[in-house]
């Protein structure tokens, strides 16, 4: 449980199911054009106001937030001192909302409801509504239809319906109002649902609180705060999952964006969610197109202007099924394995090996910027994939013969490549940003943490860049160098500060020898789930104000923490094929003792850490334990 009572106006928080969320602030305001209820990419409701008595229950008189994944309750006192709570849920599925308003003694309450049904890339818009209305109520439009239904205390519904704008964070919205719902008693109860009229089962939030509680269970040290720490961020990851598999961050990446969900995978199967792992690696592989990844997915819509894609994929593809011993599954998509692979080598360029790219549009992870022919962190991550699919070929059975040879050339390549990655990308103590037409753009990103996080270089050196004025911030690490004249606070990709490259820069210090530098970085991204969404880590900081300006809740934040403390701090590597696990803590007295379930195919167990005594346990029998 999370509890707030200061700064309300600037916290946030989200409720969630693989249907619908919820985002509204901790003095349960709505600031701007993304908070209210979603389901599906359509919004339904922009804000709504409880009145009790004569005082609304607002911003003014708002005390307290509780806050535990899932529900968020908001505490007011009222000028007779009198206490009133409004506690708001959601189900494990589908695309509802239960509010409830409680007190010790009984009140007299208005509910306006704010409807403002639009698509994701709408704003302000001309959309009429229809109502029928009576004890239960549906508004409806073109785009759906908003189902409200008392559940519990006295109600009833006056009509007045008018259409209305405002600006919430000085953006021009509008929104339609029924009217008036009248509601007494000592607890008030109404379900708002975007799928016909929702009445909850019994135990609703018990049923719903088991995934939360496993996933918040699932590392157990000493240290209490680590583990709400590290509890909060494998909740936050839960908290995107969708019906396939995870969005890239909310409240407005609404889409499953590959190189989001890549980077994460990781965590996400390190943290027992197989079947969530699986489904995402097989939706990607389906809405392929000629071994190309798409860039994201939202509906029927997909997109193919991603150039990392495609290496993210082979590397989580890898790393599940090391991770997870699935060789059925394996199997069963090896040959979209075979397609990836031969995308990428399609875009070989033949003179030196390197991927080209971001001819047409912009191709890598800054989408911002046009940066062709050959970034760093693209090689840097075909290398990788080429590791990843050589290794991906030992995981079958008996991998056909196109399989192999093509496994055989990867791990042979990627050999060549790696060595060839210094000699051309790093030159005077930092790597170059890009390959073009034979010249070299000097350009000093973030983006050059990407092949020390992979393994594919150890020029520790750079990391000297990092930890100086240069790029280094109270947020964690700046995207482009403070040195560089582009560089601006309030730009995406070229100065504010991103988790993906705090948690980049942890792996490298952790790789590279440092470990109480990789521990601040973990720290520091932890360190976000107290503020701004709570139990959530952000996508992006301006580094001038240190406020955040990314998305509250980013899919690779999140995952970015678990990996540091799992891959990294611990050095935890499973191969459930062989029936190995390895271990090589590098704690620096943060703790002296590790506890963390394991899932491996079908079973699942606890494994205990002691690194004093350099030793571990694994409580399913057959599991070979190595300790470095």
């Amino acid at each position: 449980m999370i509890r707030k009572t200061a700064s309300l106006g600037t916290i946030s928080c989200f409720l969630s199911n693989p249907d619908a969320f919820f985002y509204r602030f901790g003095d349960t305001g709505f600031k701007n054009k993304w908070a209210g209820f979603w389901s599906h990419g359509v919004k339904f409701l922009e804000f709504f106001d409880f009145k009790a008595g004569e005082e609304f229950l607002g911003e003014q008189n708002c005390i307290e937030i509780q806050y535990d994944f899932l529900k968020a309750t908001h505490l007011h006192r009222l000028k007779d001192g009198s206490l009133v709570s409004q506690k708001i849920w959601m189900p494990r599925s589908g695309g509802a909302l239960v509010l409830e308003l409680s007190s010790k003694k009984e009140i007299t309450a208005g509910l306006e409801l704010a409807v403002n049904m639009r698509q994701v890339h709408e704003n302000f818009h001309g959309r009429r509504y229809s109502v029928r209305a009576g004890n239960r109520l549906v508004v409806e439009s073109d785009l759906g239809k908003l189902f409200i239904m008392p559940l519990k205390g006295k109600a009833s519904f006056n009509a007045n319906p008018q259409y209305r704008s405002h600006c919430p964070g000085g953006e021009q919205q509008c929104y339609f109002v029924p009217g008036i719902f009248r509601l007494a008693g000592k607890k008030i109860v109404l379900s708002v649902s975007a799928e016909n009229f929702f009445r909850p089962e019994k135990n609703e939030l018990l049923h719903k609180s088991k995934n939360f509680s496993k996933l918040t269970s699932a590392i157990e040290t000493e240290n209490t705060d680590l583990n709400k720490a590290l509890g909060n961020a494998a909740s936050a990851i839960e908290l995107l999952r969708g019906k396939d598999s995870y969005i890239a961050g909310l409240p407005w990446f609404q889409q499953y964006w590959a190189r989001d969900v890549f980077w994460s995978l990781p965590a996400i199967t390190m943290l027992g969610l197989h079947e969530n792992a699986k489904q995402s690696l097989s939706i990607f592989a389906e809405h392929s197109m000629k071994g190309q990844v798409p860039n994201y997915i939202f509906g029927k819509e997909k997109t193919f202007n991603a150039i990392d894609s495609t290496p993210l994929f082979l590397i989580a593809l890898e790393h599940y099924c090391r991770n997870s011993g699935d060789r059925a599954f394996a199997e069963k998509i090896s040959e979209a394995a075979l397609q990836s692979i031969a995308f990428l080598e399609s875009r070989r360029d033949p003179a030196d090996g390197f991927i080209l790219h971001d001819n047409g549009c912009n191709e890598t992870w800054m989408d911002t910027l046009n940066r062709p022919e050959k970034a760093v962190e693209v090689q840097a991550l075909y290398i990788a994939s080429l590791k990843a699919f050589s290794q991906f070929a030992s995981h079958l059975k008996r991998p056909e013969r196109k399989i192999k040879e093509q496994a055989d050339w990867a791990g042979k390549e990627a050999l060549e490549m790696q060595k060839k990655f210094d000699s051309e990308f790093f030159r005077h103590g930092f790597f170059i940003d890009r390959i073009k037409a034979e010249k070299k753009d000097s350009t000093r990103r973030a983006s050059a943490l990407v092949p020390l996080f992979l393994n594919v270089s150890s020029r520790k050196e750079i990391l000297d860049a990092f930890r100086s004025e240069e790029f280094s911030n109270g947020r964690g690490v700046l995207s482009l160098s403070r040195f560089d004249q582009k560089f601006s606070p309030e730009s995406y990709h070229e100065g504010k500060v991103w988790s993906l490259c705090n948690g980049l820069m942890g792996g490298a210090e952790f790789l590279l020898g440092n470990p109480e530098n990789g521990w601040h970085y973990l720290e520091l991204l932890l360190a976000e789930l107290e503020r701004d969404a709570l139990g959530c880590i952000g996508e992006c900081w301006n580094p001038a104000t240190l406020q955040q300006t990314g998305c509250p809740n980013q899919l690779w934040g999140d995952a970015m923490a678990l990996r540091l403390f799992n891959e990294f701090a611990l050095g935890l590597k499973v191969d459930a094929f062989n029936k190995t696990i390895s271990l090589s803590p590098k704690l620096c007295g943060r703790i002296s003792f590790a506890e963390m379930r394991l899932s491996l195919g079908a079973k699942e167990g606890i494994l205990k850490i002691r690194p004093k005594s350099s030793t571990a346990a694994f409580s399913l029998p057959g599991y070979k334990i190595e300790y470095f």
